[in-house]
């Protein structure tokens, strides 16, 4: 009987803000080529990731998967990769060789060789 009474009014609930909402939203277009096809790209990965992780337990007996699935969770190192090519990471000093930052007490403000040149053009 309860389950009935949650099923009516869940329609009628349904069906009231239906009717309400239905002046003020505008209908639904149909989605372009494009939209479709991205749509769909999009829905094929999810379902290729969701199957990859269920057949990585059948697979993950041999240690060659198990190393690829090492490097797969690691985003196969690319954040790493685009670190190194941007130099993020990295500080010259006066030598040739960067130095890491670990800390920010180590970054030391030092006036640009821009700044010191309008210095001395405006003296």
């Amino acid at each position: 009987m309860l389950s009935l009474i949650v099923t009516v009014a869940f329609f009628t609930l349904e069906s009231g803000m239906h009717h309400l909402l239905s002046l003020q939203l505008p209908d639904l277009s149909k989605p372009r080529l494009l939209e479709t096809i991205l749509m769909g790209g999009i829905l094929f990965t999810f379902g290729a990731a969701v199957f990859i992780q269920i057949m990585a337990a059948v697979v993950s007996a041999s240690p060659f998967s198990r190393a690829w699935a090492i490097h797969l969770r690691n985003g196969l190192y690319v954040n790493s990769v685009f670190d190194r090519i941007v130099r993020s990471l990295y500080s010259h000093g006066n030598e040739q060789k960067p130095q890491v930052i670990e800390n920010l007490d180590q970054i030391k403000r030092e006036p640009s060789i821009e700044l010191k040149q309008r210095e001395v053009v405006k003296l």
